[in-house]
């Protein structure tokens, strides 16, 4: 699976994002999200491609929370910046989860 799988998203109003390519539209205050786009034929995705093309390894999520945990604007669990709660238990995806999602002072970065 590669990056042509997913949704290209784009920003068509304040919040609201549209794929160029299946036409779906979401609401979403965190940035434009991460889909596998539905022009895709199901039966050829895996659902181990989808989370290694979507989801950090342990490694870069730990190396993530670490830098959040010594930033000035992490307090309680939450990024002051974003409003993120920023946590590593695996059974909360969140921003330190995602490839594509990025510090919003730019202390880290989207994952290839």
């Amino acid at each position: 699976m590669n990056m042509n799988n997913l949704c290209d998203f784009l920003e068509v109003d304040t919040d609201v994002y549209q794929c160029s390519k299946c036409g779906i539209v979401i609401n979403s205050i965190d940035g434009p999200p991460t889909f596998v786009c539905s022009y895709i034929e199901p039966h050829n995705i895996e659902l181990a491609d989808i989370e290694k093309e979507l989801f950090c390894t342990a490694s870069q999520i730990e190396q993530r929370y670490n830098i959040c945990k010594s930033c000035e604007y992490f307090t309680d669990n939450t990024c002051s910046q974003c409003g993120c709660k920023v946590i590593r238990n695996a059974e909360f995806k969140n921003k330190l989860f995602f490839k594509q999602q990025v510090c919003p002072v730019g202390k880290w970065k989207q994952e290839n």
